[in-house]
Formats: C-alpha cells, structure tokens, sequence
C-alpha cells in the first residue's frame, strides 16, 4: 500500500514548479514519488525536510529509508552467500 498523499503529490508540483491543472502532469508527479517511495533516486530535501512539509512527507521518507535498508540488507546477504560458495 501507498503512502503517497494527495498533499505530498500538490506540495512536489508546487515545489517543482509543475501544473496538476490539466491533469497531464500527474502521473509523471506520481511517478517520482514512487521512485522515492521505492528508494530510487535522491529525496529533495529542501521539499521533504522543509518547515510544514516535514510532517506531509514524513512517511515518504520513511518509506524510503525503509526500502534503501531493505535493499541494502539483501545486498549484504548475498554477498554472504557469495563467500561461501567461494
């Protein structure tokens, strides 16, 4: 599940200068804070650590850390199962 917020989604395109007006713009809004949410690419953090967006993008952020920690422990169980096959 999600935890990518209607607030989060207006707060990115206000932030990066990006109409949601006519919808076109949306996915491809959507689209990165998925990556962020998947723990691809780099947060902004002028957006995500910045005053009142703190807290909207706090589970962002979680979701993030969570999913680079993730992929990090499964890159160092491998490497260990590298080591002993060798």
């Amino acid at each position: 599940m999600s935890v990518i917020s209607l607030d989060m989604i207006e707060k990115f395109a206000a932030h990066n200068g990006v109409s949601l007006e006519d919808g076109t713009q949306y996915p491809g809004v959507v689209g990165s804070l998925k990556a962020w949410e998947a723990g691809q690419g780099e947060l902004q953090s002028d957006l995500v650590d910045a005053g009142a967006n703190k807290e909207a993008f706090a589970p962002l952020v979680e979701a993030y850390n969570a999913a680079i920690a993730a992929r990090n422990q499964e890159g160092g169980q491998e490497a260990g199962q590298e080591e002993k096959q060798a």
